[in-house]
């Protein structure tokens, strides 16, 4: 049973240029995230594809990492996750994918070993990084703001329901759960839940700035 942990890393981005190279004290969010991948002694294996030559140029430098080429049309800004991940199991089949996001560099990082043993031991088909996301939230609907929850009847904070929300993080799933199910999760799926912490997922250089500040709580930098 062999586990593949791969690794997305665009050379653009819309809001933040070059941001899977932008550095955050010392290393690359692509660096990060590698090394996150190396250290977890459930992978077998590490890919990072991209379309963009400076990024599979610095990833081919770690004894470990195999960089893809990504197709020019998985490189677009409407391009779903599913078709490049396919694209990268035609060439590297596996067992079990391990999907990581450069943009959480907060992970802790033990956590791709543990919710590994989380999948496995719940016999899952898919596994997401999660957090605790309680409160009272209002949805937009056509042209209106609606409450989730009965306003003339405020719950108490330790009334309210629990959610969980996806921190991006990574995901767990089988190498033909995408085959079978059209998508890398399904309604079927297990919160594997973290910390709040780990859950920033940057986007914004605000977010970066946090991340700055945050990091040294996380990890030894």
């Amino acid at each position: 049973m062999t586990t593949l942990a791969i690794i997305p890393a665009r050379g653009g981005s819309e809001r933040i240029p070059r941001k899977n190279l932008r550095q955050i004290r010392g290393k690359s969010l692509l660096e990060w995230t590698v090394k996150d991948a190396l250290g977890a002694a459930g992978v077998d294996d590490v890919v990072v594809t991209s379309d963009d030559n400076e990024v599979l140029g610095i990833a081919s430098q770690w004894v470990g990492v195999t960089p893809h080429k990504r197709p020019d049309e998985y490189a677009t800004n409407d391009c779903g996750i599913e078709p490049v991940i396919t694209d990268v199991l035609q060439s590297h089949p596996c067992d079990t994918v391990v999907l990581m996001n450069c943009c959480c560099p907060l992970r802790d990082e033990t956590a791709i070993d543990r919710a590994l043993a989380y999948h496995k031991s719940k016999q899952s088909c898919c596994t997401f990084s999660a957090c605790d996301w309680n409160g009272l939230t209002w949805q937009y609907c056509v042209d209106k703001w609606y409450p989730n929850y009965d306003v003339y009847s405020r719950p108490r904070s330790q009334d309210w329901t629990q959610y969980v929300r996806e921190t991006g993080s990574f995901w767990i799933f089988g190498a033909d759960h995408i085959e079978v199910h059209g998508s890398m999760l399904c309604e079927k799926g297990h919160p594997f839940l973290t910390a709040q912490i780990d859950s920033l997922d940057i986007d914004t250089e605000a977010d970066f700035e946090m991340a700055k500040l945050l990091l040294p709580m996380r990890r030894n930098v």
